[in-house]
């Protein structure tokens, strides 16, 4: 009797034993897989909170510099003492536009609007894509110069330009297009740059904003152009893993 007594004793100790031991292995496995999970969650997130104030921190950086750069440029060119001729933009002038322009490739176009109504633009088709698709333009083609000529009837040009500024094609259309209603133009001021709130570009039809300054007595007005395309372009070689990121501005407008 007391044999059978000790055998089963032993079988439930034993018995208590491996629960014990199981159930410790469970909680211990437990514990260790939910503290695993949340330091590799707190660590995630940590991680992406870095990579966004990365982000946010390098694009206040890139959009100080592209209005730091444009108004250096519009205020340096308004210094030009012959940036316009008597006839309009000579070959000289459209040599310093496109110098910029490549230098900067962020800024679409270099116009000048004239205190007529008329105005020139050297656009660069390698600015963006979108720029490029608009006026149907080839892989040969690098410029587009706009014209727009007061004498007579008031008619559109535009000229398509390869790298050595050789013509490739024009058209022309009529127009009633007058560049001193634009706001840019008529807000502009001599010896000071004015940024314009985005608007949709008329003869790219992409969004943009420009740098404007008036070129003093002459009441001809320079703008450099920057599509907003091109922001979003910076944007997206971001690292946001999946994530989007926006440009807006105080009134909680989209600009890129």
């Amino acid at each position: 009797m007391l044999l059978g007594s000790w055998k089963a004793f032993r079988l439930s100790i034993h018995s208590t034993v491996i629960t014990v031991f199981l159930m410790t292995t469970l909680l211990t496995s437990g514990v260790s897989i939910g503290l695993y999970y949340y330091f590799s969650q707190s660590f995630a997130t940590e991680s992406a909170l870095s990579v966004y104030e990365h982000t946010a921190s390098s694009t206040l950086d890139f959009v100080e510099n592209v209005d730091d750069k444009a108004e250096e440029i519009a205020f340096m060119l308004s210094k030009f003492p012959k940036l316009v001729e008597a006839d309009g933009i000579d070959a000289d002038t459209r040599a310093v536009f496109a110098e910029i322009l490549q230098r900067n490739p962020l800024i679409s176009f270099i116009t000048v609007g004239f205190n007529d109504g008329g105005f020139y633009q050297l656009v660069n088709l390698d600015a963006n894509v979108k720029i490029r698709q608009q006026f149907n333009a080839t892989a040969k083609d690098k410029w587009v110069v706009i014209t727009i000529r007061t004498n007579g009837d008031r008619y559109l040009h535009f000229e398509y330009l390869d790298a050595e500024f050789a013509q490739r094609h024009k058209m022309e259309y009529p127009t009633n297009y007058d560049v001193r209603t634009r706001a840019w133009f008529g807000e502009a001021e001599v010896g000071k740059v004015l940024k314009s709130q985005p608007y949709l570009f008329q003869h790219l039809q992409v969004p943009g904003q420009v740098y404007a300054i008036s070129l003093g007595n002459s009441q001809h007005v320079l703008a450099i152009g920057i599509a907003l395309p091109s922001l979003s372009d910076f944007l997206k070689r971001q690292p946001l893993q999946g994530s989007e990121a926006y440009i807006y501005q105080q009134n909680g407008e989209i600009i890129a």
